[in-house]
C-alpha cells in the first residue's frame, strides 16, 4: 500500500508538469456528477455466483488536470449473502474520497481532446455504515482501490461511459489493528454514465494553448527569469557595496583613532614641556624674588639699627658717617618724618624660628626703657600699592614690605591689621610670613573692598 501511495504522489507530481502548456481554466470548469450500479461479494470463503448483493453509487468530481482528479463517492449495499448484519433493506453505506489518475494521458500524453477510451485509475479512504447492527461496532475505516474503464463518444461530449471494477477493504473491523486483509475484503464491479458540466472557455474539458498563448507563456517566463536573474545579480553587487563601504569605513575609523591618539600624545608631551618651563620659571622667580628681598630687608635692618644709633648718641648722619636710610620710590606713599626706633640687638643673639625658605630669623633682646619707642599712630608704617586689578605684591614694593618687617622685629609684640581687599591681603600676608620670617599670629587682616593698596594699622 505504502509502494502504491508513492506512485500515486509521483504520478500527480509529472502530471503538474505536464499541465504547462494548458490553456487557463478557472475554479469551477471541468466538473462532473455521475451515478452507477452494480455488485459486490467477499473476496474468500465464497461462492462468487451464489453470494453475489447489489449496489448503487453516486460520485460528484473534479479534474485538476488532464492528469489528476478528485471526486467523493457514496455506494449503498442492499443484501447482506454472507454477512448476516440486518434486514433492512439498505444493509450498509461506503463513503469513499478517491483520487483519480488519468494513465492514458499521462503515458501518451494528453493532445487536446478526450480519447475514445481511456484508463483512470482509483484509490482513496473512507469509512463504512452498517445498518441494524445491535452492537457499537458499527463504523468502520475502509479503503477503496479499483479501475475506471471510460469510453467517449464524439457526438456525445457531455457524457462519459465507464466500466469500474474495484476491491474494498474493511481495515479495522476484524482486527485490533489497521490492515489491508483480503479476508476482510470485498470485490465490487459497477458500470455507470458521467455527466460533465460546460466550463467557461465553452468546453467540457481542457483544451492546449495555442501557439500564440505558449509564445506569450514563454516569453514571460523568460521575462520573469530575465528579472530574477537581474535582481540576483544586483543583490550581489549591492552586498559587495555594501562589504566593501564597510571596509573603507572601518579602515578610516582606524585612521582616525591613530591620528587622535598621535595628537593626544603630542598634546601631552607640549603640556608636559610647558609644564616643566612654567614650574622653571616660576623657581627662577621665586629665587629673584628671594634674592632682591633679602637685600632690600639688610639694607632697611641696617639702616634702622643705623638711625636707632643715632638717637642714642645724639649726632646726625653726616657725624656719624652712616649710611642714609632707604628712601621709597616715588611712586609710593611717603613714610613719616617720626625716626624708626629700634632696639639695640646684643652680640650674642640667636634665631628665634627658621622661616619658610630655611633662614634662621633674628630675635633681638629689648634695651632699656630709654630706646624705647611709643607705639606710632595711623599712617606710620608705608602701605603696599598694587596694580589695577592684580592682587601680586610687585618687586617694587619689596623695601616698604622690609621697613615693616623691620618695626615688627624691633617691637616683637607688636601686632599689625591689615587692611585692603582680601586677595591682596593674602598676598602681603604670604609674602611677609615667606621672605621675612614674620609669624602669623602678628598679622591680621580687615577687609576693605574698594582700595587699591593694603595699609598697616597696629593694634
Amino acid at each position: 500500500m505504502k509502494k502504491l501511495l508513492f506512485t500515486l504522489i509521483a504520478l500527480v507530481l509529472a502530471a503538474g508538469l505536464q499541465a504547462q502548456h494548458l490553456a487557463p481554466s478557472k475554479v469551477l470548469d471541468n466538473w462532473y456528477v455521475g451515478g452507477s450500479l452494480g455488485l459486490n461479494s467477499k473476496v474468500t470463503n465464497n461462492d462468487f455466483m451464489t453470494n453475489v448483493n447489489p449496489s448503487a453509487s453516486l460520485r460528484v468530481g473534479r479534474d485538476f488536470n488532464p492528469y489528476v482528479g478528485l471526486m467523493f463517492e457514496g455506494t449503498a449495499f442492499f443484501h447482506d449473502k454472507r454477512f448476516g448484519y440486518s434486514e433492512t433493506v439498505v444493509k450498509a453505506m461506503n463513503y469513499d474520497l478517491l483520487v483519480s489518475v488519468n494513465l492514458s494521458n499521462l503515458i501518451s500524453g494528453f493532445k487536446g481532446t478526450q480519447r475514445f477510451f481511456e484508463t483512470r485509475v482509483l484509490a482513496g479512504v473512507g469509512f463504512n455504515h452498517i445498518y441494524g447492527l445491535d452492537t457499537q461496532n458499527n463504523n468502520d475505516l475502509i479503503s477503496k482501490i479499483g479501475v475506471d474503464l471510460v469510453f467517449h463518444h464524439s457526438s456525445l461530449d457531455a457524457l462519459e461511459f465507464y466500466l469500474s471494477p474495484a476491491i474494498n477493504f474493511n481495515l479495522d473491523h476484524y482486527s485490533q489493528r489497521t490492515q489491508f486483509n483480503f479476508n476482510y475484503s470485498a470485490w465490487q464491479l459497477s458500470a455507470g454514465v458521467n455527466y460533465r458540466f460546460k466550463n467557461s472557455n465553452g468546453t467540457r474539458y481542457f483544451a492546449l494553448a495555442d501557439g500564440s498563448e505558449i509564445s506569450r507563456m514563454n516569453q514571460q517566463t523568460n521575462k520573469l527569469r530575465e528579472q530574477s536573474s537581474r535582481q540576483t545579480e544586483e543583490a550581489k553587487q549591492l552586498k559587495a557595496d555594501e562589504q566593501a563601504a564597510d571596509k573603507e569605513a572601518k579602515a578610516q575609523e582606524k585612521e582616525e583613532r591613530k591620528a587622535l591618539k598621535e595628537q593626544e600624545k603630542a598634546a601631552k608631551k607640549e603640556a608636559k614641556a610647558q609644564k616643566k618651563a612654567a614650574k622653571q620659571q616660576a623657581k627662577e622667580a621665586k629665587k629673584q624674588s628671594k634674592s632682591a628681598g633679602k637685600k632690600e630687608y639688610d639694607q632697611a635692618l641696617a639702616a634702622a639699627q643705623a638711625a636707632a644709633k643715632r638717637q642714642q648718641t645724639g649726632t646726625t648722619p653726616e657725624e656719624s658717617g652712616s649710611l642714609t636710610p632707604v628712601q621709597p620710590q616715588t611712586n609710593q606713599p611717603v613714610v613719616s618724618n617720626q625716626p624708626v626706633a629700634t632696639e639695640q640687638p646684643k652680640v650674642n643673639e640667636q634665631p628665634e624660628k627658621s622661616n619658610v625658605n630655611g633662614q634662621p630669623q633674628v630675635t633681638t633682646q629689648p634695651q632699656p626703657a630709654t630706646a624705647a619707642v611709643t607705639a606710632p599712630v595711623d599712617g606710620e608704617l608705608p602701605s603696599i600699592a598694587f596694580a589695577a586689578g592684580s592682587s601680586h605684591v610687585d618687586a617694587s614694593q619689596s623695601a616698604r614690605l622690609a621697613q615693616v618687617a623691620a618695626y615688627l622685629r624691633n617691637h616683637p609684640r607688636a601686632v599689625l591689621i591689615l587692611q585692603g581687599s582680601a586677595a591682596r591681603i593674602n598676598a602681603v600676608r604670604t609674602q611677609l610670613q615667606r621672605s621675612y620670617g614674620v609669624r602669623a599670629d602678628r598679622l591680621q587682616a580687615e577687609p576693605r573692598e574698594g582700595t587699591s593698596t593694603v595699609a598697616f594699622k597696629v593694634k
